[in-house]
C-alpha cells in the first residue's frame, strides 16, 4: 500500500477541519453574537436578548422561539431559560405590561415542557420553576392592576361629563384599539385581569371596570328613553290628524332620524364589545342588562318602522283622494310608490287610476297621462 496516497487526504482533511474550527471562534462575519455548534438554551436565550437590544427583532424573536421549543422537549432545560429571563427583568425593565407578557408566555412553555418529563426529579424542578414565575407574575400583574386601575377611573371621569355618543367614542378608541404594539387600555387590561374562574383576584380592576360599564349602558338607556318618547310623540301627532307633508330626502323624516338614532345606538353597543367586558367582570346582572337594553332598541324600532309606513300610507291616502278630481292626477299618483302601499291603500289606488285612465278621450291622451305617471319621482319612506 501506497502510504503516501493514504496518508496525504487524510492530513488536509484535518488541517481544514482545524482551520475551519479557527474561522468558526474568531471570525466576524455573523456578528458578536455568533451561535456555537451546540449552544444551550441559555445561549439561545442569550443571544435572544442581545440581538433584541441590537434592534434585530424578528432574529431575536425567532432565538428565543428556538429556545422555548428546545425546553419543551426537554424539561431539564427549564431553568438555564429561566435563569436568563429573570436576569434580563432585573437588568432591563419594560414596564409591567411587557413583563406579564413575556412571564405568561414563558409560563405556558414550562407547563407544555412538564408534561415530557421522564422522571419525578425532573417534574419537581420544572414545577419550582413554575411555582416561581407565579409569584413574580402576580407581583408584575398587582403593577399592572394598579396602574390600570387609575386609568380606567380616568375614563369613567371623562365619559360621564360628555354626551353619549362621545362617551362610546372615547372608550372605544381606549379598549377596543386595533393598534399594533397592542398597548391599549383594553390590552393592558386583558393582560391584567384573569379570568373569574382562574381565582387570582383582580377586584382591584373587575370593581372600576363594572362602574364604567353601569354608567355607559346608563347613557345608552337614557338614550333609548329619549327616542321612545319621541316615537310616543310622533305616535300621537299623526292620531291628531297631523298635516302629512314629505321632508326632504337629504332631511329625512321625523321617524326616519328616530330611525337612525336607534341604528347608531345598537351600532354603538356592538362596537363598544362590552360582552367581551362583561365576561371579565363576572357580572351576570349587566349581561342581563344589556341583553333587555338590546331587546328593547329591537322591538321599537320595529315599531317605528311600522309607524313610518303607516305615515306614508296615510300621506299616499291624501294623494289618491287628490288625484279622483284633479287635473294633475297623473303627477299625484306617480309619486306614490305602490309597493309600500297597504293592501287596501293599494286596492284604492288601482280604482282610482283605472277609473281616470278610463276617462281619457283617446289613446294619445291615455299615453301621455302615463308617460306623466311613470316619469314622476317617487316619495320615499324616509322622508316620513
Amino acid at each position: 500500500m501506497n502510504f503516501r496516497k493514504v496518508a496525504l487526504p487524510l492530513v488536509c482533511a484535518l488541517v481544514g477541519a482545524a482551520i475551519g474550527y479557527m474561522f468558526s471562534r474568531h471570525s466576524d462575519f455573523s456578528g458578536p453574537a455568533r451561535l456555537a455548534h451546540g449552544d444551550t438554551n441559555d445561549r439561545f436565550a442569550k443571544v435572544a436578548l442581545l440581538r433584541k437590544q441590537e434592534g434585530h427583532v424578528q432574529q431575536a424573536e425567532l432565538l428565543q422561539e428556538i429556545a422555548l421549543d428546545r425546553m419543551r422537549d426537554d424539561p431539564t432545560r427549564i431553568p438555564e431559560v429561566w435563569q436568563v429571563l429573570q436576569s434580563n427583568i432585573a437588568v432591563a425593565s419594560q414596564g409591567a405590561f411587557a413583563e406579564v407578557i413575556r412571564l405568561g408566555t414563558f409560563d405556558r412553555s414550562v407547563r407544555a415542557s412538564l408534561l415530557h418529563c421522564s422522571s419525578l426529579a425532573e417534574f419537581e424542578m420544572g414545577w419550582r420553576v413554575h411555582t416561581a414565575i407565579e409569584t413574580l407574575l402576580h407581583k408584575k400583574r398587582s403593577e399592572l392592576q394598579s396602574d390600570v386601575a387609575a386609568e380606567l377611573q380616568t375614563l369613567r371621569s371623562q365619559c360621564d361629563e360628555s354626551p353619549f355618543g362621545k362617551s362610546i367614542s372615547s372608550f372605544v378608541a381606549a379598549m377596543v384599539s386595533t393598534a399594533p404594539d397592542q398597548t391599549s387600555l383594553g390590552a393592558r387590561l386583558t393582560a391584567a385581569l384573569p379570568p373569574p374562574a382562574t381565582g387570582l383576584g383582580g377586584d382591584v380592576l373587575r370593581s372600576p371596570l363594572k362602574d364604567l360599564i353601569r354608567s355607559l349602558l346608563a347613557q345608552a338607556a337614557s338614550e333609548y328613553a329619549s327616542v321612545k318618547e319621541a316615537v310616543s310623540e310622533q305616535r300621537k301627532r299623526d292620531e291628531a290628524n297631523e298635516e302629512l307633508v314629505p321632508a326632504s330626502e337629504a332631511e329625512g323624516g321625523r321617524f326616519q332620524r328616530l330611525l337612525e338614532r336607534l341604528a347608531a345606538l345598537q351600532d354603538s353597543l356592538e362596537t363598544a364589545d362590552f360582552d367581551r367586558w362583561i365576561w371579565f367582570t363576572d357580572g351576570d346582572a349587566l349581561s342581563t342588562q344589556l341583553e333587555d337594553l338590546r331587546h328593547s332598541i329591537s322591538q321599537l324600532g320595529q315599531s317605528a318602522f311600522e309607524l313610518q309606513r303607516g305615515r306614508y300610507n296615510l300621506w299616499a291616502l291624501t294623494q289618491i283622494h287628490a288625484a279622483e278630481e284633479s287635473l294633475d292626477w297623473p303627477q299625484r299618483l306617480g309619486q306614490v310608490d305602490v309597493h309600500l302601499l297597504h293592501p287596501t291603500v293599494s286596492a284604492l289606488y288601482s280604482m282610482v287610476y283605472n277609473r281616470r285612465i278610463e276617462a281619457a278621450p283617446d289613446r294619445h291622451k291615455r299615453g301621455y297621462s302615463v308617460r306623466l305617471l311613470l316619469n314622476q319621482a317617487k316619495i320615499r319612506q324616509e322622508q316620513f
